[in-house]
């Protein structure tokens, strides 16, 4: 698995990171950048699921059990 990593455009000046097929402007500061870059990389990322989806149908199933069935 790779791992995306920040880099630099010359013609611009600025650092930048692909996430998610978005490339991200980091800045011009090369240390700030990667702290940028830290930061992104460290906080969790939630993806949309679609509704009709296998895992979002068994999340309604279990949020449903959850509620109307005791525990054993």
């Amino acid at each position: 698995m790779r791992f995306p990593k920040p880099w630099f455009r010359p013609a611009r000046g600025l650092w930048y990171v692909t996430l998610n097929g978005k490339q991200l402007n980091l800045g011009p500061d090369r240390e700030a950048a990667f702290a940028f870059y830290k930061e992104l990389i460290s906080s969790p990322v939630q993806e949309e699921v679609a509704s009709d989806s296998v895992l979002s149908i068994f999340d309604l199933f279990l949020e449903w059990t959850m509620k109307h069935r005791a525990p054993r």
